[in-house]
C-alpha cells in the first residue's frame, strides 16, 4: 500500500480493540479489508471508537429490529431438514445456533462502523450530536462461538453465488462461518436465495440502508479525518480513492448481509440466550 509499509504495524492491536469494543469474536470482512490501509484505518477507528456507546447500540438494535419486522411475513422454513441432511450432531447444531445468534446480534454494529468508515474515506464528516454518554462494557461475551471465516473448496460455489446475488465483493460472512458444514450452508443459501427475490426483502433492504445512515448521523462525536496529516504519513490520493471505492461497495452490501443473517437466525428457531447487545 504505497509508503504505508514504513509505518509501525499497529493494525493487530487496533483489530483487537475493534473486537473488544464491538463485543465480537471476529472482525467483519469489510472492516478487515479497510485495515489493509493501516494509516487510514487506525485514524478512522480512533474517530469512530468514542461513539460506541448507548446511541450506537440503540441504532444497532433498531437496525436489527427492522430486519426482523421486514421479514416477519415471510415463510421461513425451520432448519431441521438442513440439519438432518447435513448429518449434524447435537454439539454441531448448538454451535450453528450460536453462530447465527452472534451474527444476528453483531452485524448491525459492523454495518454502522462500515458506513462511518465509508463516509470518512470520502471526506464526509458524520456524527456530532454532542450528547455525553458513558462508555459501554467492553469484551466479547463468553457465549460467542469461535468464528472461522474461510472458503472451503466444497463450499466455493455456494459462496460465490451468494456474493453475486447479494451484489457483494465477497461472500457474506455468516455463510463463510457456516461453510464448515457445507451440507448445511448450501441448503441454507438455497432457501434464503428465494427470499432475496421477494418484495419484503427489497423493501427491507432499502429501509435498513436508510437506518444505517441515520444511526451514523446521530452519533455523538464528529467523525472526520485530517487528510493533510494522513498524507504526511504516506497515505496517497490513489490509496484514498481505492479505500473509498472499496468501502462504498461494502457499505452497499451490508443490508443484504443483515437480512441474510436474520433469515437464517429465524430458520434456526431464533436461538436466544439474551436480548443481544
Amino acid at each position: 500500500m504505497g509508503t504505508e509499509g514504513r509505518q509501525p504495524n499497529l493494525v493487530p492491536a487496533v483489530l483487537r480493540d475493534v473486537r473488544e469494543t464491538l463485543q465480537m469474536r471476529w472482525v467483519d470482512s469489510a472492516v478487515a479489508d479497510a485495515a489493509g490501509y493501516p494509516t487510514f484505518f487506525t485514524a478512522a477507528w480512533s474517530a469512530i471508537r468514542p461513539n460506541v456507546g448507548p446511541t450506537f447500540l440503540n441504532g444497532a438494535r433498531a437496525i436489527r429490529d427492522l430486519a426482523e419486522s421486514g421479514l416477519a411475513d415471510l415463510t421461513v422454513p425451520a432448519h431441521h431438514d438442513w440439519v438432518r441432511l447435513a448429518k449434524l450432531e447435537d454439539p454441531e447444531i448448538a454451535e450453528v445456533s450460536a453462530i447465527l445468534r452472534a451474527f444476528r446480534d453483531s452485524v448491525p454494529k459492523s454495518a454502522i462502523v462500515v458506513h462511518a468508515l465509508a463516509r470518512a474515506a470520502r471526506g464526509r464528516p458524520a456524527g456530532g450530536s454532542g450528547a455525553e454518554e458513558a462508555p459501554p462494557k467492553r469484551g466479547v461475551p463468553g457465549w460467542h462461538p469461535h468464528i472461522t471465516l474461510e472458503t472451503p473448496e466444497d463450499a466455493e460455489r455456494t459462496l460465490e453465488e451468494a456474493a453475486t446475488r447479494l451484489k457483494a465483493d465477497e461472500p457474506p460472512d455468516v455463510l463463510r462461518a457456516l461453510s464448515r458444514w457445507p451440507g448445511y450452508s448450501s441448503r441454507a443459501w438455497r432457501e434464503a436465495r428465494r427470499a432475496t427475490r421477494t418484495d419484503a426483502w427489497t423493501k427491507s433492504h432499502a429501509r435498513i440502508r436508510r437506518a444505517i445512515a441515520e444511526a451514523v448521523r446521530g452519533l455523538p462525536h464528529v467523525i472526520s479525518l485530517q487528510w493533510s496529516a494522513l498524507k504526511d504519513r504516506g497515505f496517497s490520493e490513489e490509496e484514498r480513492r481505492d479505500v473509498g471505492d472499496m468501502l462504498a461497495r461494502h457499505d452497499a452490501a451490508m443490508p443484504g448481509a443483515i437480512l441474510l443473517g436474520t433469515y437464517l437466525w429465524r430458520a434456526a428457531g431464533s436461538p436466544q440466550g439474551s436480548k443481544g447487545s
